[in-house]
Order: C-alpha cells, then sequence, then structure tokens
C-alpha cells in the first residue's frame, strides 16, 4: 500500500517567523482508511498492515513524503512556460522599430538592446532559472528575486526523516529518484513494519531557501525548520473479495454445463 504525504508549507510566513510552527498543513490518501487531522499539523496518518491467515505480510505498506509551498507555482507548469509569457506591448514596440528601420545594423542593434533588457523570447528572466516562469505581482508587476515573496514560488525540499518511529525500526526511511524536476530529481519515502502496531512519531527536516541580497547579487540561503508527524499502524487480515474467505480456495463460480442444460431444457438451444 502507498501512502503519499503532501507538505503544505507557507514558506513566506515561516521566513518571516523563522519558524514552521503554525505555518504548515499535512494532507495524506489515506482518511477513507482512518487518518485524523487532515490539512492541520495535528496528522495522524492510517497505514493498515495487510496480512495472510498465518500472520506474515500479504503487501508492503510505504510512505512517500513530497512538499510544496502554499504560493508556489504550480507542479503541473511546464519547462517551457517561461517561452509563452511574451510581453505584448514590448513585442509590438519592437515590431515598429523594426518595421521602420533599413539599417542592417540598425536592426542587429535593435535585437540586442531588446534581448539585454526584456530576455530572450520577450521576457524578462530573473536570476532563478529553475524556476519556469518569473512571478509577479497582482499589479503585473515582477517580483524581485531578494524578495521574500519571491521566496514563496520555491518549494521546500524534505532533506530527511528521523525521530521515534526511525530509532525504532518502524520506517526505514531512505532517498529515491524521481522524475519530478520540482524535488531536484529526490524524493524520501519509507517502508514500514506493520507488525508493529501503535501510533508512532516521527521528524521531518525540511529545507527553505531564504533570498539575501550581498554584493549587488542574490544569494539564497538554505534554512533547515523540523517538524513532527504521526503514523497511527493497524493490522488486517486479507480476504478474498469474492468468496470472503482468509484462505486460498476456488472462486464462487456457476459451473457452465450446468446453464447450458437449463436452456436445452427450456428449448432455447
Amino acid at each position: 500500500m502507498q501512502n503519499s504525504i503532501v507538505v503544505l508549507i507557507d514558506v513566506e510566513a515561516a521566513l518571516a517567523e523563522s519558524r514552521l510552527e503554525n505555518n504548515f498543513y499535512l494532507i495524506d490518501n489515506t482518511r477513507a482508511l482512518g487518518s485524523n487531522g487532515e490539512g492541520s499539523a495535528e496528522i495522524v496518518s492510517a497505514v493498515v498492515g495487510v496480512h495472510n491467515a498465518d500472520g506474515s505480510p500479504a503487501a508492503e505498506a510505504v510512505l512517500n513524503w513530497i512538499g510544496y509551498g502554499i504560493s508556489a507555482l504550480p507542479p503541473t507548469l511546464p519547462r517551457s512556460h517561461n517561452l509563452r509569457t511574451h510581453h505584448g506591448k514590448h513585442d509590438m514596440a519592437l515590431i515598429s522599430k523594426l518595421a521602420a528601420t533599413t539599417s542592417h545594423d540598425d536592426i542587429a542593434a535593435l535585437l540586442s538592446d531588446h534581448h539585454d533588457e526584456h530576455g530572450e523570447f520577450g521576457s524578462r528572466r530573473s536570476a532563478m532559472p529553475y524556476l519556469p516562469v518569473d512571478p509577479r505581482t497582482v499589479s503585473g508587476e515582477f517580483v524581485s528575486p531578494d524578495a521574500v515573496e519571491y521566496a514563496a514560488h520555491v518549494n521546500p525540499a524534505i532533506i530527511g526523516v528521523r525521530g521515534e518511529a526511525v530509532e525504532n525500526a518502524v520506517i526505514f526511511p531512505a532517498l529515491y529518484g524521481s522524475p519530478d524536476f520540482y524535488t531536484e530529481g529526490w524524493y524520501w519515502s519509507a517502508t514500514v513494519d506493520t507488525n508493529k502496531v501503535g501510533r508512532h512519531s516521527y521528524i521531518l527536516d525540511v529545507q527553505i531557501l531564504r533570498p539575501v541580497r550581498e554584493d549587488r547579487s542574490v544569494i539564497w540561503k538554505p534554512e533547515v525548520y523540523s517538524l513532527t508527524a504521526h503514523i497511527d499502524v493497524t493490522r488486517t487480515i486479507l480476504v478474498n473479495g469474492f468468496s470472503g474467505l482468509s484462505e486460498a480456495g476456488f472462486l464462487p463460480l456457476v459451473s457452465p454445463l450446468a446453464n447450458a442444460s437449463l436452456s436445452s431444457v427450456n428449448g432455447e438451444i
């Protein structure tokens, strides 16, 4: 069973207060199985251990964590999105200037100046190349890369899993490769020993980047904060969905020969 836990963080508030307390929320996909506190910092994620009748595990329980900023750019935003965020008025102005120019040198100079001011494809780029688009304010102005509002668009990163559940060998965390570029190609996952029934706590270490202007450039300094969450491990016996039995057996199917004989008697064949 794959249990997914999303860690939502108000990055702007966390940086302003230099803490995660009251600034993070957890959501998982096992509410129907008994998770409590969905959408809050007090979540207790339900982990159901499915076992065979003889006590052996029938399925592996896995926890997966991923962090997102509440104000962050949508994770579905394609990498090429920046190519579509053109400045229409700047492009039209450039076209008008080019139409009134016949000199090759002047044309080259206009294109060069336009590129220097607005970037390739007419979109001014920021100092953070891994954001697929430059964030703007509600009025349409670009957010400065050294502003906390800019940092709010950069997703936080989970960099470690520890705590009581790890120390007591209830969960076994590891870093795995991922095609999701928002996680920089990695994410944290853990298998669960579902024989250890009960409530267990664990700690996530989360890294947030703070923009700081130094020597006329923007430096992104990592800040690491920790949050505590819980899992509730239970056990259940694997049951055949057709027969309702925990032991292996034949499926309750009607014999096709019996149907054929009945049809023959009724004159249907």
